[in-house]
This record gives C-alpha cells, sequence and structure tokens, in this order.
C-alpha cells in the first residue's frame, strides 16, 4: 500500500516459522490463501507482498538479522517453543507473525511492535513519521513518538535508541 500523502509504504514478508501458519509454496499459492481462504472473501492486499523467507534461526535473512540488532525486542514479547519452528532460539528473535517494524523516512528502522500491536494503534505513529522533516535529528523524533504516540502500548514495542 503506498499512501503518496504521508510517503508511506508497507511490505508484508511472509513466514512460516510460527506455527507452520504460512505453508504457501510460491506467490500465486499466498495471494489465492488470502482470497479465498484466510481471510478470504475475495480478499486482495493492499500492500507488496514479498518472497516467503525465515526470520529466526540459521537461515535467516541478513536483513532481518540487521534489523533485529537495530530494533530489540519488546519486553512484553513472549515465545511459544512448541510453535517456534527455528533453531536456536534468541532473545531478539522475531516473537511471533505480524511483528511490525516501522522505519523513519530515510529507510532506518525506529520501532519494533509487537503482533499485538493493531495497525490502529500506529495510525498516528505512521501520519507523524510519514509528515516528518528528513532534517529532524533521531533523538527527537523517537523522543516525539514517546510523548506522544506510545502510552499505552508501552511494553509491546522498542525504539532503535532504547
Amino acid at each position: 500500500m503506498m499512501d503518496t500523502s504521508y510517503n508511506l509504504s508497507v511490505i508484508g514478508i511472509p513466514c512460516n516459522q510460527f506455527a507452520h501458519q504460512e505453508p504457501a509454496d510460491n506467490a500465486t499459492e499466498l495471494y489465492n490463501g488470502l482470497q479465498y481462504v484466510r481471510p478470504g472473501s475475495g480478499y486482495i492486499p493492499k500492500f507488496k507482498l514479498m518472497k516467503k523467507i525465515d526470520v529466526n534461526g540459521v537461515n535467516e535473512t541478513l536483513f532481518y538479522k540487521k534489523l533485529k540488532e537495530s530494533c530489540p525486542l519488546p519486553e512484553a514479547a513472549i515465545f511459544h517453543p512448541k510453535e517456534s519452528f527455528w533453531d536456536p532460539i534468541y532473545p531478539r528473535d522475531i516473537s511471533w507473525n505480524f511483528e511490525k517494524f516501522i522505519f523513519d523516512r530515510q529507510g532506518r528502522p525506529l520501532l519494533r511492535c509487537l503482533p499485538k500491536v493493531e495497525p490502529a494503534d500506529i495510525q498516528g505513529i505512521l501520519e507523524f513519521v510519514g509528515k516528518s522533516n528528513l532534517d529532524v535529528p533521531r533523538t527527537q523524533l523517537v523522543t516525539t513518538l514517546r510523548n506522544n504516540f506510545l502510552n499505552g502500548i508501552e511494553s509491546k514495542y522498542t525504539t532503535t535508541l532504547s
């Protein structure tokens, strides 16, 4: 999904490491699963879906390795060992499907949100980041986010400057 008023791009990166909930082998199967099964009812995503990858374990991509290094796991995260299909499990690993990362306009990670943080919970954050001046220092940007938008979800997110 691209919202040009906020310079916002949303991408989905499928993974099958959480209770094997994403068994699709290719993009066609993935889109058909979304359209006809879950959520179904003809649903077509308005965002780009990337290739299915491993986000944890020995086969994790370099992108996710660096992303997890820059944004630690929020303190309220819970791993379900019987449903976590990778090894070894590290403290900064992605905890479950639908974990979200928010980047600044220069492509640097700002926030990491747990799956229980709903899109509506972060709409104000996305609008603020999308409209923010590129010259604003990151520390000021993160301080503004903490002071104005993160009340109520404190234990469900971390910032790169935590």
